[in-house]
C-alpha cells in the first residue's frame, strides 16, 4: 500500500499502544515526538457494488455484525509461508438485498505485503456512530504497519461511513507514529489530534495541537478546534496560540471573533502568521510569516473585513 524509506539510526521497535482510542467513539493520535495526524478528503478507500451469489461466497465464513437494515462483514485474510500477505476484506450489505465491498484505489481488494514491509493487525473494528433512520453513521477502524530500510510506522486509519443512499466514506485521519533515524523520526507535520463524538452535533469534535519553534528555537503549542465531517472552525478554549486548517478558515473566523486579529496565529501548510497591523477603517488585518523550509522570503497576507485572504 505505501513505502517509508528512510536512513538514520538503527530500527527501534515502537507500541502500539501510542495510537490506541480512548473509547469506540473517540480518536486519539496522542502526542509523541515522532507522531503525526493526517486528515484525509481524498481516501484511499472505497465501497464498491458487488454482486450478490460473489458476496455471499466471499464473507461465507467470515462473523457478520448487524445493525438493523445494515450488516457488515470484517475479515483478514493471511496466506504465504516465507512473506505473508494480508487481505483487508470487508463487505456491507443493505436489507440483505443491496451489496458491496472495500476496495483500494485500483479497484481490488486491499493487501499489505509483508516482503514490501507492509502488515495489516487484526480483524478491522465497525462500530455504530448515530442510530438516525435518514443519516446513519458508523465507525471502520484500521491497522496497519510499515517498514523502511531502518525505520518503522504504526498506523491506525479511521474511517466515518455513510450509508444512506448506499455505503461510503464521507471523511478520515491517519494517526501515524514513526520510530527510526534520520529526517524520519522527527516528523513536523503536527503533535496530537484528540476527537470526541458529540450526539447533539453528530460530528466529531476536535482539538488539533501543533507545536512550532521561535526565533530562538523555543516550542510553543498552537491550538486548533473543528468539527470532523462538517469542517466548521470552532472556538479555542485553553490559552495558546490559535491554530487553523487554512488560510480561509482564519479569515472566515475573524469575521466574528475580532479578538482573533491582532493575535499570532498558526496555519497549516503556511505557518506561523504575525500580526503586523489592523486599519480599522478599512477593516483590513495585515500578517506576516517566513518563509518555509530553505525560503526565506518574507510573506505578507492581508485579510480584509469580509474575511477572504
Amino acid at each position: 500500500m505505501r513505502r517509508l524509506l528512510c536512513s538514520g539510526a538503527a530500527l527501534i521497535f515502537l507500541s502500539t499502544a501510542v495510537l490506541s482510542a480512548a473509547t469506540q467513539s473517540s480518536i486519539r493520535c496522542s502526542k509523541f515526538p515522532s507522531a503525526y495526524f493526517e486528515i484525509k478528503p481524498q481516501y484511499e478507500l472505497r465501497f464498491v457494488p458487488m454482486d450478490a451469489e460473489a458476496f455471499r461466497f466471499a464473507f461465507r465464513r467470515t462473523k457478520k455484525t448487524s445493525y438493523g437494515r445494515y450488516a457488515f462483514f470484517p475479515a483478514k485474510k493471511d496466506r504465504g509461508s516465507q512473506y505473508e500477505t494480508s487481505t483487508l476484506m470487508i463487505g456491507a450489505s443493505v436489507d440483505d438485498q443491496k451489496f458491496f465491498r472495500l476496495v483500494d484505489n485500483k479497484g481490488e481488494w486491499p493487501v499489505y505485503k509483508e516482503q514490501d514491509g507492509e502488515s495489516l493487525h487484526g480483524v478491522p473494528k465497525i462500530v455504530r456512530l448515530t442510530n438516525d433512520a435518514e443519516r446513519s453513521l458508523f465507525r471502520l477502524t484500521v491497522e496497519t504497519g510499515n517498514r523502511g530500510h531502518n525505520t518503522v510506522a504504526e498506523i491506525e486509519s479511521t474511517y466515518v461511513v455513510a450509508v444512506q443512499p448506499n455505503p461510503r466514506i464521507v471523511t478520515s485521519v491517519e494517526c501515524v507514529a514513526v520510530e527510526g533515524g534520520g529526517i524520519c523520526g522527527m516528523d513536523p507535520r503536527g503533535d496530537a489530534l484528540e476527537c470526541d463524538w458529540s450526539r447533539s452535533l453528530r460530528d466529531y469534535v476536535c482539538t488539533s495541537t501543533r507545536a512550532y519553534a521561535d526565533w530562538v528555537s523555543m516550542t510553543h503549542p498552537a491550538e486548533r478546534r473543528f468539527t470532523l465531517i462538517g469542517g466548521k472552525s470552532l472556538p479555542v478554549t485553553k490559552p495558546g496560540t490559535p491554530s487553523f486548517g487554512s488560510l480561509q478558515e482564519f479569515g472566515q473566523r475573524g469575521r466574528t471573533d475580532n479578538t482573533l486579529f491582532g493575535q499570532r496565529v498558526m496555519i497549516d501548510g503556511v505557518g506561523l502568521l504575525s500580526p503586523l497591523d489592523v486599519l480599522p477603517l478599512r477593516g483590513i488585518a495585515v500578517y506576516a510569516a517566513t518563509g518555509l523550509h530553505d525560503d526565506m522570503e518574507l510573506r505578507v497576507f492581508a485579510f480584509p473585513k469580509d474575511g477572504t485572504p
